[in-house]
């Protein structure tokens, strides 16, 4: 046989195995079969493909891939989407590594504290961190002494999003000073931290006014960044710990906890409620009325629970 025949063969069998991979891909994602991918599907999908750290920039992906726009993803789409973001990862790949090399003057493979300050330096605008013993004590996984590749990819990624979260809290800042006074005053600083959901007691929220705000408590919009920042840190961190608590409790691994399920958990955490109030508190936590709670359900009723 010719080995140009041989060769087509080989790459039409190559290009059967990965359709099908596509397939058995696709099916774990489409929950109900129906052919399609829609609703909550998307967004786990989405999430797999690691395309944003963001609602904002899954959603922008969403439409690019999205190419009829009937809201849901097809067999084809879900294949175009794959390729798209494999293809945006290969690219950013390049670009931190080309990055790296130029740091790297000795070309050692590893960046030592006087090379490192030259990347603080250029990623001024995107970081606060200005001390190199920060760096270390942060991205130097292996604790040698200097920032190899991997440690350095990682670093870039952390800068990149304190820059998008820097950026996004100053959109936030003129949508929570309702009064535009250009100062965030007490009452529209409890709004922002439930818009996190971040529980917190008056004595800490008092407490960070006074560190951060002005003798009032209140906060420009330098100082509200700060103080955003650090809520969004706390909130993200209570997030997972809520995470592990909806894990726990979710005994038949469903992805939605029972009233059974959820007046068992709560007692373990510290939350004592007798059965006439939870009654209500479900009733009002469950958004889709299905009698069950999923995570953002449950995590806005722990919110409501620990608050009050």
């Amino acid at each position: 046989m010719p080995k140009k025949q041989i060769g087509a063969e080989k790459a039409a069998r190559m290009e059967k195995r990965v359709k099908s991979q596509v397939k058995r891909q696709f099916k774990k994602f489409d929950k109900d079969g129906n052919g399609y991918l829609e609703g909550k599907e998307i967004k786990e999908f989405l999430k797999a493909l690691n395309v944003g750290s963001s609602s904002a920039e899954r959603r922008a992906f969403f439409k690019l891939v999205d190419k009829n726009g009937d809201k849901r993803i097809s067999l084809l789409e879900f294949d175009a989407a794959i390729k798209k973001a494999s293809s945006k990862k290969a690219t950013k790949e390049d670009e931190v590594r080309e990055a790296f090399e130029a740091f790297d003057k000795d070309g050692n493979g590893t960046l030592d504290a006087r090379e490192l300050k030259a990347v603080i330096k250029h990623f001024a605008e995107k970081t606060t961190i200005r001390s190199r013993k920060t760096i270390f004590a942060n991205f130097d996984v292996n604790k040698d002494g200097a920032i190899d590749f991997k440690e350095f990819r990682r670093m870039i990624l952390a800068f990149e999003e304190e820059a998008k979260a820097r950026k996004f809290a100053a959109r936030l800042f003129k949508v929570f000073d309702k009064d535009k006074s250009g100062k965030i005053e007490n009452k529209e600083f409890h709004a922002m931290l439930e818009y996190l959901s971040l529980a917190t007691s008056g004595e800490q929220r008092l407490a960070m006014r006074k560190r951060v705000g002005d003798e009032k408590g209140h906060f420009d919009k330098d100082a509200f960044i700060k103080v955003y920042l650090a809520s969004a840190d706390a909130a993200k961190k209570r997030e997972k710990q809520v995470r592990k608590v909806f894990k726990a409790a979710d005994k038949d691994k469903s992805g939605e906890l029972s009233r059974k399920e959820i007046s068992s958990i709560l007692p373990k955490i510290g939350i004592e409620i007798d059965s006439a109030e939870l009654k209500k508190r479900l009733k009002a936590a469950d958004a889709d009325g299905d009698g069950e709670l999923d995570f953002v359900e449950f995590k806005e009723l722990l919110y409501h629970l620990q608050k009050s």
